[in-house]
């Protein structure tokens, strides 16, 4: 399953770590993060809530970039 969030980053330097990030999640297929239209794009299993780990993610992303957000779109 493919879902694209709204994302707040404050830098494109940020973006390209926290897509780093994120992919490293075992539960993650590919992320890719658009800095210029803030947006992430989240390939997973469809087997899989990802609303539940948002703030897994979340809480990883947040140490690169403290004003780091996720939100539905």
């Amino acid at each position: 399953m493919t879902k694209i969030f709204n994302i707040e980053v404050d830098c494109i330097n940020c973006a390209s770590k926290i897509e780093k990030e994120i992919n490293s999640f075992d539960f993650i297929k590919n992320a890719k993060i658009n800095f210029f239209s803030q947006t992430m794009l989240l390939e997973f299993d469809d087997t899989l809530d990802i609303n539940s780990y948002i703030k897994q993610i979340l809480k990883k992303c947040k140490k690169i970039d403290s004003d780091f957000s996720i939100s539905n779109r």
